[in-house]
């Protein structure tokens, strides 16, 4: 009967850690999205799995001393330990194999001495695919008595979705990274739903597959006539992060 109940707890364990595992690589993928904003993809990646690891590490440490105090021992102690090595291993496995891989340096060559070349510094702005800031993709009333400045200071261009309280779509607008954009509205309050990324590919698809969604965290009222402005810090930290459908529900 002992034995039974033990590996009932085993069970018991066993169920959320293959639930963590199977989670794995969904969330390493939110977790990267939360801390992509201007950093490297490796170093987004590590840090989304080793927070996974941890977070794992406790859930399973905890379900494992909770069932061995309101139940009895859990039946299997090294397995589960295997267990808790195989999901660590899951997160890093998903992270690592989407890491760029650079070119191997042949082994056994000396290095030839190369001088370097004088480096002249281009200050100039360079421009690319992305819409330029102030693109309005879409206007419901047109230019209003009232201007809206948004300044982006965070390294990601950012598509904006302004709905009013009644969660009708308002505006759709562009703003590069690094850039301030100026825009007339309409008065309301309003809420900003939001879209970053790199490289832009079209209004469907955003920034492709490394689109991220978030929401600013806080209304904005615009009065008739005022001006009203939005900054926004690097890393984003006045947004939150949303899903899709919540971009895509207004």
């Amino acid at each position: 009967m002992k034995n039974k109940k033990r590996w009932v707890n085993f069970i018991l364990f066993v169920v959320p850690a293959a639930g963590l595992a199977v989670g794995a690589r969904p969330a390493i993928g939110f977790l990267e999205g939360f801390l992509s904003d201007g950093e490297p993809k490796r170093v987004t990646i590590a840090a989304a799995v080793l927070l996974y690891g941890m977070a794992a590490i406790v859930v399973l440490t905890a379900i494992s001393g909770f069932l061995a105090v309101a139940r009895g021992p859990v039946a299997g102690t090294s397995v589960l330990l295997v267990l808790i090595a195989a999901l660590c291993g899951a997160g890093l496995y998903f992270g690592v194999r989407n890491m760029p891989v650079g070119e191997a340096e042949p082994t056994g060559t000396p290095r030839p001495t190369v001088t370097p070349p004088e480096v002249t510094i281009d200050n100039t702005i360079k421009s690319n695919g992305n819409p330029e800031t102030g693109t309005v993709f879409y206007s419901r009333y047109g230019e209003g008595p009232s201007t809206l400045i948004v300044e982006n200071n965070s390294q990601s261009d950012i598509c904006f979705r302004m709905s009013d309280r009644h969660d009708l779509l308002v505006m759709v607008f562009y703003v590069r990274a690094g850039e301030t954009g100026e825009f007339k509205a309409p008065m309301g309050t309003y809420e900003f739903r939001c879209v970053t990324g790199k490289i832009w590919e079209n209004e469907k698809t955003y920034f492709g597959e490394r689109s991220y969604f978030r929401k600013l965290a806080e209304q904005v009222v615009i009065y008739h006539g005022s001006t009203a402005k939005i900054t926004l810090s690097p890393g984003l930290p006045e947004m939150k992060i949303i899903k899709q459908q919540e971009y895509e529900a207004i």
